[in-house]
């Protein structure tokens, strides 16, 4: 029975990776030359950033390696064009608060994101209100879903993190749960993306460190399915 157990751990740690790196479909750290606009950059996993339905000016890559809003009165929602496995996943990044104000800004992830029309499910940090917001739109029409009042501060970094399933849509921020809904109106997988809103150019929170990966994954796709490696071990 030893000798099984060890002629058969070398596979199920193969398929224990395999289910790792399956898991994560979309990361990008977003190292570029300075100024590289995002749909001119190359995400680290690969694929394309393309354009929603809408977007008045797009996100250049900073001189910090991460993406920001470069103008004044900009509206903006890109999605990668890697498709997930299914319908239930996980997008998540880091917002970096560099500097300045941002009382008129909305920065967040979007998933089930349609590639021809302005519908998705979002989280983001909602500058006018001062607080963490899940929202969707469908079609152009926004519908906030919930929400918790947010206490941010520059210097800082913000991990926020949409998990979607068909019971239940989750934002966390550095995995807490600030707001969810049972909403499930966007049945489509979709996309993942980006979401960016701001009115002037004095703020200083910018995008780093995206991705998405299964729901049956952990966050953020480090340990991979415990089960497979249980009754492997010991005498």
């Amino acid at each position: 029975m030893n000798r099984l157990r060890k002629l058969l751990l070398p596979l199920i740690l193969i398929s224990w990776v395999g289910v790792l790196y399956a898991a994560v479909f979309v990361n990008d750290t977003f190292t570029d030359a300075d100024n590289v606009n995002i749909v001119d950059h190359t995400p680290d996993s690969g694929g394309v950033w393309t354009n929603g339905s809408v977007c008045f000016s797009q996100l250049p890559v900073s001189d910090h390696d991460d993406i920001y809003h470069l103008s004044d009165l900009n509206g903006c929602t890109v999605f990668n064009d890697q498709a997930p496995n299914s319908a239930e996943y996980n997008v998540q990044v880091d917002l970096v608060f560099h500097s300045g104000s941002v009382a008129d800004y909305s920065l967040g992830v979007s998933g089930r994101a349609a590639s021809a029309a302005e519908t998705y499910y979002a989280c983001a940090y909602n500058g006018f209100e001062n607080e963490w917001t899940l929202y969707k739109a469908v079609a152009g029409t926004f519908t906030g879903l919930d929400g918790e009042a947010a206490s941010i501060s520059s210097g800082n970094t913000y991990t926020i993190r949409l998990e979607i399933t068909d019971a239940l849509k989750t934002c966390f921020v550095d995995e807490v749960e600030v707001a969810s809904s049972a909403d499930n109106a966007i049945t489509a997988a979709g996309f993942a993306g980006l979401n960016s809103y701001r009115e002037t150019n004095i703020g200083g929170m910018h995008f780093d460190n995206f991705s998405a990966f299964d729901i049956e994954a952990p966050v953020g796709g480090t340990k991979g399915k415990r089960l497979l490696l249980l009754g492997v071990g010991g005498k």
